[in-house]
């Protein structure tokens, strides 16, 4: 009799396991959109449930995904993975994740968009060092390349330059430029370009050396040196000679 209860019991058990209704896949957590930068590595990732046995597949625009060196396809307790190790330009586009069993099917889809890569910056022109006489104007000009934004400043002896008081400063078209309205000898030293973006950092340096005066006069025409010695002939008040020599 107990044999009896005992095998109503189980196939009782068995009727209940029976009619437990088998599903189709469903995915618990969707593929996201990524955006990534060209060379990096990606990861695609849904989850799935459903009645095993579940089989997943990707899809791109243009067909199957397969495993390949820089693809690889993982799926493991409900979890699908499309790993991508260095993507490029021709990644990009719509991914999608089917997933089937015998009952029906699913699928959930993303796009990859790969950047460009960005790169520090560099100066395929550097500054020079200047040599230039005392009240003339001096500027300093460099190349810069590298990912944009890119954001330019200046030093002078290691510390940092501000615009004003006869000093400009820009950056266009990729082109820094120092402009000194009218040196003078405590503009002489060395002076600094510092170009930086979200990647790096780049400098070049350069020395500005002043001459004085006499060197401007030696450099002038015959007219001028010689009118130059008129004046230091010429009976004037000092002050008034002085006055008039510095107007050449």
């Amino acid at each position: 009799m107990r044999l009896g209860r005992t095998s109503v019991k189980l196939i009782s058990q068995k009727c209940m396991h029976a009619i437990v209704p088998a599903e189709p896949p469903y995915f618990v957590e969707s593929l996201e959109p990524m955006e990534v930068t060209s060379g990096d590595a990606v990861c695609l990732k849904c989850q799935v449930a459903g009645t095993p046995e579940i089989s997943v597949s990707w899809f791109k625009a243009d067909g199957k995904v397969r495993s390949s060196p820089t693809c690889k396809l993982e799926f493991s307790k409900g979890v699908a993975c499309l790993k991508l190790s260095k993507v490029t330009k021709q990644d990009i586009g719509e991914y999608s994740c089917k997933a089937e069993n015998k009952i029906g099917t699913a699928s959930t889809s993303c796009k990859l968009n790969v950047l460009e890569a960005k790169t520090p910056p560099t100066f395929p022109k550097k500054i020079t060092s200047l040599q230039e006489t005392v009240g003339q104007p001096v500027r300093f000009e460099c190349r810069v390349a590298g990912s944009s934004p890119i954001e330019v400043s200046w030093m002078k002896d290691g510390a940092a330059l501000k615009q004003g008081a006869g000093l400009s400063m820009s950056y266009n078209d990729n082109t820094a430029t120092l402009q000194i309205d009218h040196g003078e000898m405590r503009h002489c030293g060395e002076y600094t370009c510092v170009a930086t973006n979200s990647v790096g950092t780049a400098s070049c340096r350069a020395k500005l050396t002043l001459q004085g005066w006499s060197k401007y006069i030696s450099r002038t025409s015959n007219f001028h040196i010689q009118l130059a010695r008129a004046f230091s002939e010429f009976p004037l008040h000092k002050d008034l000679k002085s006055q008039y020599f510095c107007t050449f």
